[in-house]
């Protein structure tokens, strides 16, 4: 019975201690992000290779890049 409880225990701080260092990685990886702009850059890149790809791929990089960037700032979006 000892050696179960004993077991469980070393299995609860396991368990913590996973679940801390996670709770640390993802901050790291939030502030990173948040620093480096990534969210914003990956999100506009997305939406620019969505306006290529369905609009018949007439127009250069910039300009899908700058059309993406008037979609993200449209007031319908709630942007700037």
């Amino acid at each position: 019975m000892t050696n179960a409880v004993a077991r469980l225990g070393v299995l609860i701080a396991f368990v913590t201690v996973i679940l801390l260092l996670s709770i640390v990685v993802m901050g790291v990886v939030q502030a990173t992000q948040a620093v480096l702009r990534l969210r914003s850059r990956n999100l506009m890149q997305g939406v620019a290779a969505l306006l290529k790809k369905h609009s018949g791929g007439n127009l250069t990089n910039s300009e899908y890049r700058g059309e993406a960037a008037r979609v993200l700032n449209s007031p319908n979006l709630g942007g700037a």
